[in-house]
């Protein structure tokens, strides 16, 4: 008995030191529904997994949200300084949200790195040379552009994010591979197909993936991508979707921005 003590103790000392368990969020991650083929949320929103093997880490499923954005509108909630926790954000979204992700990668003060733009209101300033934007133009439809390609000049956009590395640019090629693409971490990532629907994607609560592996899976998988960039990932991934039961994939830490999705 003393053994089997001894044991668990050392169990949960080992995932407490792998940042596992965080006093940040007490909320139970629950990954939910695992499907593969694509589950109707709502008019214009969809969710499926598919399952991916990366070649230096575990298996895990991919959460995928497909979005029509003619049925669809997007949000972006942010104010400077003020971060909460998935089980806060979820109080205040959700069950009003259809989903939402965690987006732009921001300082120890909470404060978004790249350009915000939240219910036409602009925070910070923009990513010059490298990075991508998901903005909403004013009659509701979406733009998703390689900062390095096409700069931000001030268009009257009503919501944007803005992220980094570039994963696919917009004519479908591969982006440059650079500094840290090949560590494993979570991820969390935006992306558009050939059709115009929109993805939001996590490799949940346990999956690890590299900049390289996710970039290459991208390219070759049926979704037929043609841009797409990486949001914050690691401590900072979050997704929640309205699916029943719903997929609950929590942060480890508070996230001040976040992209959400709403029913029109």
């Amino acid at each position: 008995m003393a053994r089997k003590l001894f044991l668990a103790i050392g169990i949960i000392l080992i995932l407490s030191a792998c940042g596992l368990f965080s006093k940040e969020d007490d909320s139970k991650p629950s990954n939910g529904n695992t499907t593969t083929e694509w589950v109707r949320i709502t008019d214009g929103a969809e969710y499926r997994t598919f399952s991916i093997t990366p070649s230096d880490a575990t298996p895990f499923d991919m959460h995928i949200v497909r979005l029509d954005p003619k049925q669809v509108r997007f949000r972006v909630h942010y104010q400077p300084a003020q971060a909460y926790t998935y089980n806060s954000w979820q109080e205040q979204l959700a069950p009003e949200a259809i989903a939402f992700i965690n987006a732009n990668f921001f300082s120890e003060d909470n404060v978004a790195i790249g350009l915000v733009i939240a219910d036409g209101t602009l925070y910070g300033t923009t990513l010059v040379g490298y990075g991508g934007m998901f903005a909403i133009n004013a009659d509701g439809s979406p733009t998703l552009l390689s900062l390095a390609r096409t700069p931000y000049r001030g268009t009257g956009y009503t919501q944007a994010i803005q992220s980094f590395p570039m994963l696919i640019e917009p004519d479908g090629t591969p982006s440059t591979i650079g500094q840290g693409f090949d560590e494993l971490a979570r991820r969390t990532a935006i992306a558009q197909d050939d059709k115009g629907y929109i993805y939001l994607m996590s490799t949940g609560t346990l999956g690890q993936i590299s900049l390289r592996e996710l970039q290459n899976w991208l390219l070759n998988s049926e979704l037929n991508i043609k841009v797409a960039f990486a949001l914050d990932g690691g401590r900072s991934s979050l997704m929640y979707v309205r699916t029943e039961p719903p997929i609950q994939i929590p942060s480890l830490v508070r996230v001040p921005i976040i992209l959400a999705v709403y029913e029109r």
